[in-house]
């Protein structure tokens, strides 16, 4: 028994050995394999890593050249900036030239149109006023219209608010004006001057009856040779003796200088009525051609054909309605006033 136990273990070790070798050689050849392994994961990874390093070195060198490319960039866009802040301020400038400019302008325009508003309003006021003095010396109510008329002419166009008062007044006085009775004042003006005319040349009444001056310049040269003694007797019989009719009034006796200052009365008396009839003050017309008829009648010859004429103008003229007074323009001279008031305050 013994010795098939020393069989069996000695039957055993070799077997043993075999295994021993076989697993050393299979460790070996693991091991080997794990040098092999890792020296090819080495060479793998330094080859890996070699060409990171080249990837990022390339990386690297295009990162330095988009840097420096940035660089160049942002230096340009710095320039760029510097170049552009210098050119708004150089804006900025100008901008706060144009705006002073701007307000000058506005300072300027807003002054010329005061100015043409003050112009317009002269002018306005001056046509007003001479309207008011053709109604008031010369009674033209025709040239009083057109001057209101071109006096309300700028202010419609101009189409300002401001003045709308100034031609309402203007349109009611204008309107007074239009809805006034008419009176030919050139025609009675031309009336009156036909009667100055007539008057002038009119014969005084003495000078009818009597003696003319050339008669007796002729009786006072008249030889008193060619007299007969009977004709001097009855002339000196004459001076003694006056028949005298009572039942008549005598025309009165003008002499030569008197004669010229009733002449010159009466060329004064019509033009204090042609003043009269262009202020439309009846009562003074009437009177100056009253006093003028009066004077026709007692100092002149009214069988004279210019006589008859000269007192038909004169009833004629008498018979004109003068009495009716003239509108006002004092609407528009207050509304004038006020405005200018209105501005002063403004201002």
């Amino acid at each position: 028994m013994t010795t098939e136990m020393t069989t069996t273990t000695e039957t055993a070790q070799p077997k043993k050995s075999y295994f021993s070798i076989f697993f050393g050689f299979l460790l070996f050849l693991m091991i080997l394999v794990s040098y092999v392994a890792v020296f090819w994961l080495w060479q793998q990874q330094a080859s890996q890593t070699e060409t990171l390093n080249s990837m990022v070195k390339q990386s690297l060198e295009g990162y330095e050249g988009d840097s420096q490319q940035s660089l160049a960039v942002a230096k340009q866009a710095d320039e760029r900036t510097v170049e552009l802040q210098a050119k708004t301020l150089l804006l900025e400038e100008k901008i706060t030239q144009t705006i002073e400019q701007q307000t000058e302008m506005q300072s300027l325009l807003g002054k010329m149109h005061e100015a043409k508003a003050e112009n317009m309003i002269s002018e306005v006021e001056k046509l007003v006023n001479l309207a008011d003095q053709q109604l008031k010396f010369s009674g033209n109510i025709k040239s009083a219209m057109l001057a209101l008329e071109a006096a309300d002419i700028p202010l419609a166009q101009s189409g300002a608010p401001e003045f709308i008062d100034i031609r309402e007044a203007l349109g009611n006085d204008l309107q007074a004006l239009k809805e006034f009775p008419a009176v030919d004042m050139a025609a009675l003006s031309n009336q009156l001057e036909s009667l100055m005319q007539l008057t002038d040349a009119l014969p005084l009444l003495q000078d009818q009856n009597g003696m003319s001056d050339h008669e007796n310049v002729v009786a006072e040269v008249e030889p008193e040779g060619k007299q007969t003694i009977q004709e001097n007797l009855w002339e000196t019989f004459q001076q003694f003796i006056m028949v005298e009719k009572i039942d008549s009034t005598a025309e009165p006796l003008v002499n030569v200088e008197q004669k010229f200052y009733l002449k010159q009365n009466i060329k004064l008396r019509l033009l204090t009525a042609r003043i009269a009839l262009l202020q439309r003050n009846a009562a003074v017309f009437n009177q100056d051609l009253g006093m003028v008829k009066l004077w026709l009648q007692q100092y002149y010859d009214l069988a004279h054909p210019n006589a008859e004429k000269a007192l038909a103008l004169i009833d004629n003229l008498q018979a004109t309605e003068l009495g009716v007074s003239l509108p006002s323009l004092q609407g528009s001279l207050d509304a004038i006033a006020q405005y200018q008031v209105n501005k002063e305050i403004s201002q």
